[in-house]
């Protein structure tokens, strides 16, 4: 296989697996959190007990693949420019992991001791904070995958 082809290959590969963990992350920012607020607080409840463990392990999973891919593009597939690119979003993915273990799953353990029958009465407050910390968490990937693009576009193969 010919260099060239291997360099589209792996550009490729990564860019697809940080557009998949963007498009995720967005999603959850513009349909999956608009949809809680507007069940009533049983559904919303239920529908977030349901689905955090199945959304938990996507994400991981697109997450550490993307960062994987994205380690490999630095290490063999980029230099100069495009390498500072790639770093940056790298370290944007890092980020993501960080601020997720601090300000997400301790408030989701909370939200999971929730009874969908008596929530605390603070719940939507607390849901509202979940949100916002979700909004900026999904900033992260989004940005992680436009500065590969660009590293891609401007200085991959």
């Amino acid at each position: 296989m010919s260099k060239p082809l291997m360099d589209r290959i792996a550009w490729i590969v990564a860019l697809a697996l940080s557009g998949v963990a963007a498009g995720m992350f967005l999603m959850d920012v513009f349909a999956y959190y608009p949809l809680l607020r507007r069940l009533s607080e049983q559904d919303a409840i239920r529908l977030h007990h349901a689905s955090v463990g199945l959304r938990r392990a996507i994400f991981r999973s697109i997450v550490r693949s993307s960062g994987i891919a994205c380690i490999v593009l630095i290490v063999f597939f980029s230099n100069g420019a495009a390498r500072s690119l790639l770093i940056g979003s790298l370290a944007c993915l890092i980020l993501l992991v960080i601020y997720t273990n601090v300000a997400l799953i301790p408030l989701n353990r909370e939200i999971a001791g929730w009874k969908p029958t008596a929530p605390p009465g603070d719940w939507r407050m607390r849901f509202s904070e979940m949100i916002a910390r979700e909004r900026f968490r999904g900033l992260l990937p989004a940005v992680a995958f436009v500065m590969e693009l660009v590293a891609s576009r401007r200085f991959g193969p």
